[in-house]
């Protein structure tokens, strides 16, 4: 990809909470980015300039805003985040005429942390993700987790595939301004959009996600 007028606002893209407590980041390429300068910069850029974001990669970070909830009867873990995260991104399907909603998948869970729990499939009527449940999980490790509720951060990671109104689609469904180009450097179905729990101290996975999205 050419070095482009978009770089002028590769900035940091650090958003406080109002407690200074939280933030969340974006990031294109691996560089931190001024994401909503973006999205503006995209919308009114010129023709030839439309396709130049197409197949970045894209990651989002959510630090200090999880709240944590286990329930000892039902022996379930919820991990909220109030305001939901990476509103500016598209990763849930939405269009009319598509027969299967997309859900994020648990591909792996720490068993330091979860023991043999049992994640349940993420799925949003909206495109705000704001709660994930895991099963099964003994009251022990669920004061594990309750007790790092400050340090779990949230990392979502996909492919630019086009723009929507007001966000970046991480995939090719539902009625895009911007379309990215479908040729295989542009294949999202072979960049697949994942999600992980974080420890942020000390780097440690907590579970992992991808997106499942059909046709």
């Amino acid at each position: 990809m050419k070095q482009i007028s978009l770089y002028f606002v590769a900035l940091f893209s650090i958003v406080f909470c109002h407690e200074g407590l939280c933030f969340e980041n974006y990031y294109i390429n691996g560089e931190p980015v001024l994401f909503y300068k973006i999205i503006d910069w995209w919308h009114d850029c010129i023709p030839e300039d439309s396709d130049l974001l197409c197949g970045s990669r894209i990651k989002y970070i959510s630090k200090g805003e999880t709240q944590v909830e286990y329930n000892e009867k039902e022996m379930s873990i919820k991990f909220k985040v109030n305001e939901g995260f990476a509103d500016l991104l598209s990763m849930f399907k939405k269009c009319e005429t598509c027969l299967n909603p997309s859900y994020f998948r648990c591909t792996w869970l720490n068993d330091n942390f979860f023991g043999l729990a049992e994640a349940n499939d993420i799925t949003s009527n909206v495109d705000t993700l704001n709660e994930i449940t895991i099963n099964a999980v003994s009251k022990d490790n669920g004061k594990l987790i309750k007790k790092i509720e400050n340090k779990i951060d949230f990392e979502l990671e996909g492919m630019i595939c086009g723009l929507l109104n007001g966000k970046v689609s991480l995939h090719r469904r539902g009625d895009l301004i911007k379309s990215c180009p479908t040729k295989s450097n542009f294949n999202s179905d072979n960049s697949p959009i994942t999600l992980r729990i974080m420890k942020s101290n000390s780097n440690e996975i907590l579970a992992k996600y991808s997106m499942i999205i059909k046709e």
